[in-house]
């Protein structure tokens, strides 16, 4: 059986702390696809390296415009505007990617496919 991992905001009243402490969350815990949170942001994960996981923010997306009259107009689509209008396809994306290396990991909780992360 699969166990979850979370952010120590995140955690289980009845989870354990020396098991929290002792988690190790590793790139290879990750699939290209699977979606995380780190603090209030959601994301995607897009590529995994080595000793990183690159990924896109996907609860929100910050559009910025330049007006005919010169001036920056910025609005702010949530997950549905954004996946509708296409700000999620890739690669390559229309979004920035975010790399996260090893020693922001154990900050994530997986929302998704807990069966592919080791136990």
């Amino acid at each position: 059986m699969a166990r979850a991992w979370y952010s120590s905001a995140e955690v289980p009243f009845n989870t354990d702390l020396k098991e929290r402490t002792n988690a190790k969350v590793k790139p290879s815990d990750f699939h290209i696809g699977m979606e995380f949170t780190s603090d209030a942001d959601r994301f995607r994960c897009t590529d995994i390296g080595q000793r990183t996981i690159v990924a896109i923010r996907i609860d929100s997306v910050s559009v910025t415009t330049l007006t005919e009259t010169g001036k920056h107009s910025t609005r702010v689509l949530n997950e549905a505007d954004a996946h509708a209008q296409g700000w999620f396809l890739g690669p390559p994306y229309a979004v920035a990617e975010v790399v996260f290396d090893e020693n922001d990991l154990p900050a994530f909780c997986a929302i998704e496919d807990f069966g592919s992360i080791r136990e």
